[in-house]
């Protein structure tokens, strides 16, 4: 990484920047290489935070892709937030399986989370608390993990032997599918006992940092549908119970659920995270958008690196989905690299864009190009299933002011290519 404020020059060095994404939580690399946003409900999400006292929930969404990881990062880093907050983060794809998750799983480990965040920040929990904690988790263990802990932890402290159990609990519903299922039937009638014990620990964090939590779980936005609804609206009341603030990210199709809507009026506050769109709903250049683009990669890349025409390209076939503009240019660094080109050029961009239409073309169902023409041409849709499936696989993107709605660059360059549009 370069040790001053200047892009990488080489290749090998702006891959590697460009690659840095979960490095971002870390507020020096933050700092670095984020480019400010004016996101207006981030900044209203900021100042609920530190204006309202209650123990609110949040739910919290937009495209996949679209940089709400990093604007998350942005509210832990904030200032006086930290001030304000004690903040647990902790990402799913990291603790859980994200093909199988219940909303028990998310309730337990937010418990576990809670007290790992803790127990790193140096809080000493009465030992009345971790007493309680010990012994309940012994109760909700699977017998295999019951037997390895007690053998292991003969003669350990409280807190020691409390460490080694979350560690076994959480490996066991993150790794071993089997044990998962036995957890499960422990917890289920016992989801009370789950959030009382999320609810001792906050208050253990409240009292010994004189800062109430904030939990924020992100990656619950890449659920499939069918499980972020069984999740959020099957199992409401368990979420919103905890005695202290939560933010959960949410796949935005559930924003277009008419069975959802009833539910997201539960909780405090819907935030959705608008996509970056370099072209307007006439057609005409976004220059706003398209500067904010130009320097998200340039901030990680040399301008020297690449061509004009080739950046142009690249935000052109990505318009707003960050991951994969920024994936353009790390393949296009190894390409430079292989070749020994000075540049990234067009040629190397344009590669890219057959390589994403044969993704978009392996999973687009045949019957959604006439709905993505109309999409094309009138820059609306109708707020459907078909719509909730093609937000949620990035084929059409939500845009604002508005909203307004348009079909993925690439999608649109397979519309022209099938002659469906001109």
């Amino acid at each position: 990484m370069p040790k001053d404020n200047q892009p990488p020059k080489d290749f090998k060095e702006a891959f590697h920047v460009l690659r840095l994404q979960k490095e971002l939580k870390e507020k020096s690399v933050l700092d670095k290489y984020y480019i400010p946003r004016q996101v207006p409900r981030i900044e209203q999400l900021k100042q609920k935070l530190l204006v309202d006292r209650s123990p609110a929930k949040f739910l919290y969404t937009g495209h996949r892709k679209s940089g709400k990881t990093v604007q998350l990062y942005r509210l832990m880093a904030d200032p006086e937030l930290a001030k304000t907050y004690f903040t647990v983060f902790y990402s799913i794809e990291e603790d859980l399986e994200i093909g199988d998750i219940e909303y028990i799983d998310i309730l337990l480990t937010n418990a576990l989370k809670l007290y790992k965040s803790a127990a790193a920040q140096g809080l000493k929990l009465d030992k009345d608390v971790l007493d309680d904690l010990n012994s309940w988790f012994e109760q909700v263990s699977t017998e295999v993990i019951r037997e390895t802990v007690q053998e292991k932890t003969k003669g350990w402290e409280t807190g020691a032997k409390l460490e080694l159990w979350i560690a076994r609990i959480g490996g066991s519903i993150q790794n071993e599918s089997t044990s998962r299922l036995q957890i499960r039937e422990r917890l289920l009638p016992r989801v009370s006992e789950i959030i009382e014990k999320s609810n001792f620990i906050a208050d253990q964090i409240q009292q010994k940092s004189s800062k109430p939590p904030l939990l924020i779980i992100d990656y619950l936005d890449n659920l499939d549908i069918a499980s972020a609804q069984n999740i959020f609206q099957e199992h409401t009341q368990a979420l919103l119970r905890a005695n202290f603030k939560i933010i959960y990210t949410v796949p935005i199709a559930l924003a277009y659920s008419d069975d959802f809507q009833p539910v997201s009026r539960q909780f405090d506050e819907t935030v959705i995270l608008p996509i970056i769109n370099s072209r307007n709903s006439d057609g005409s250049e976004n220059s706003t958008g398209r500067e904010l683009l130009r320097n998200i990669v340039l901030k990680r890349i040399d301008e020297s690196l690449i061509q004009d025409k080739a950046l142009d390209h690249m935000i052109g076939i990505s318009n707003g989905v960050l991951s994969d503009l920024l994936s353009i240019a790390e393949t296009c660094c190894i390409k430079a690299i292989a070749t020994k080109a000075p540049q990234i050029d067009w040629n190397m961009v344009d590669e890219e864009l057959d390589t994403l239409k044969n993704q978009f073309k392996r999973s687009i169902p045949e019957d959604w190009y006439p709905h993505l023409v109309e999409i094309s041409q009138k820059k609306d849709a109708a707020h459907d299933k078909m719509l909730w499936e093609m937000l949620y696989t990035l084929a059409v993107l939500e845009y604002e002011p508005g909203p307004w709605y348009d079909v993925h660059p690439v999608i649109l360059q397979i519309l022209k290519d099938k002659k469906l549009l001109k």
